[in-house]
């Protein structure tokens, strides 16, 4: 991460100004009528970019926020919700925020320390980076209550938010049976009502609900940790929430991957002894030959992939029916219910699977208990308006990392009891193109928004 330059006419006037600056211990309050806050360090796009601000409050906390710069304008301040810097910390200790989203997309962490001075020094480690200090990123021992400060601009990764342009471009319609009784949560709400069971040394533990974090799973990994969801919260209605990735593939399924990942608190099979906490489902659009920056004007993928329990269907696109189609392809997922697996269309009882092996000579099906008429409530991405669908509700769309090392992604144990599912970076059909042996084979037909 690099900090934003300045003219080169006025560079060493400023370098001595921010020294000057950090030397009486303080730095400018930001305001948006600023006629500074409105221009543009460069012409041409905008990288993206954003700033820390703080404040101190009368009980000697500090509260810390940022501040997005869109089209040369500052916005307004975003308030993570871990946000307050104790007023008696350890010295030299760099404390995190919990995670700043933009977009739906979590940028990164804002960090605060401590100094020996009675000051606190800020910091921003991004997502997939490292601990980034600004040039002016200091607030003196003895500011004045209540007034916000801010850091220098911070630039941001621009591939995060083209991978969220493009998640939006195709977000799917998700459409469910009018009995469902669980909905995609946020994972935070798993965590935030079960008791996180693990082994150390050997030892099994426990670590009750709210006690530990998100960013917590990672250090207790293993594949005998788990996560006992409260029995009285199964059909809690949470946020609705959609998590996304779009990540390039390589070798010889060269192209894009643009997945979206659904997750939620319990699977009902209607038998207690195969039915588990937690449960991760989801599609994928897979764009051979293609880059990131291509499927801003793209519109059809060359597969779409359906997760239905641990199995699939990868869809090969009718060639003749998208020939001409000149907006992005309606991708509408079809929700079994209380079971979760996703279908390209509706159906139910055999009847989808009879219908496409007739289709296309198949002669495999899936659980006929899934019932997926497609007649329930109907989800669209917010503020998106989908023609011929009744009634949607929006949802949120959270971005994942490309990698899943760099996030909770990496945490080996199982989303719910010890017969829970673990997370899709251990499905090969959440993180892989579609077509693999053993998922059934059909066509789609191009229907454009």
């Amino acid at each position: 991460m690099t900090r934003t330059l300045r003219s080169a006419a006025v560079a060493t006037l400023a370098a001595l100004a921010a020294i000057a600056a950090i030397i009486a211990a303080d730095f400018p309050a930001p305001a948006s009528a600023q006629s500074d806050d409105l221009m543009l360090d460069s012409p041409g796009e905008e990288q993206p970019s954003g700033r820390i601000v703080a404040r101190r409050l009368s009980n000697g906390r500090t509260e810390l926020g940022w501040q997005q710069r869109t089209n040369g304008v500052w916005g307004e301040r975003i308030l993570p919700r871990r946000r307050y810097f104790p007023a008696a910390p350890a010295i030299g200790r760099w404390l995190p925020s919990s995670a700043v989203s933009v977009e739906g997309i979590e940028i990164g962490h804002i960090e605060a320390r401590l100094r020996r001075d009675g000051g606190i020094e800020l910091a921003f480690t991004p997502t997939n980076g490292e601990r980034f200090l600004p040039f002016e990123n200091y607030i003196p021992s003895n500011v004045g209550v209540g007034s916000w400060r801010h850091t220098s601009e911070i630039a941001i990764d621009p591939a995060l938010f083209l991978a969220r342009r493009i998640a939006g471009r195709f977000a799917p319609v998700i459409l469910f049976e009018q009995d469902e009784d669980y909905f995609p949560v946020p994972v935070e709400l798993m965590l935030r009502h079960s008791t996180l069971h693990y082994t150390r040394n050997g030892q099994a533990r426990t670590r009750l609900s709210g006690t530990y974090r998100l960013s917590d799973l990672i250090s207790h990994n293993g594949r005998d940790s788990y996560l006992d969801l409260a029995d009285d919260v199964y059909k809690f209605p949470g946020e609705r929430v959609v998590y996304a990735r779009v990540a390039e593939t390589y070798g010889a399924n060269a192209g894009v991957l643009v997945q979206y990942w659904f997750f939620y608190l319990y699977n009902a099979t209607g038998d207690p002894k195969y039915s588990h906490e937690g449960d991760w489902e989801g599609v994928q659009l897979w764009f051979a030959g293609l880059s990131p920056a291509d499927l801003l004007t793209a519109n059809v993928p060359t597969q779409i992939g359906y997760a239905a329990h641990e199995s699939g269907w990868a869809y090969t696109q009718k060639v003749e029916s998208c020939a001409a189609i000149n907006a992005p392809l309606t991708l509408n997922v079809y929700v079994a219910r209380n079971r979760h697996a996703s279908y390209f269309g509706a159906g139910g009882g055999g009847f989808f699977s009879q219908l496409v092996q007739g289709r296309h000579g198949l002669d495999k099906s899936f659980d006929k208990q899934d019932q997926f008429q497609g007649n329930g409530a109907a989800w669209a991405l917010q503020g998106v308006a989908v023609p011929d669908v009744e009634g949607e509700v929006g949802y949120e769309l959270r971005m994942l990392p490309t990698d899943p090392n760099q996030s909770w992604l990496a945490w080996t144990g199982q989303w719910g009891d010890d017969r829970g599912p673990r997370g899709p970076a251990f499905k090969p059909h959440f993180w892989l193109p579609p077509v693999r042996n053993g998922w059934s084979q059909a066509e789609f037909e191009c229907r454009a928004r």
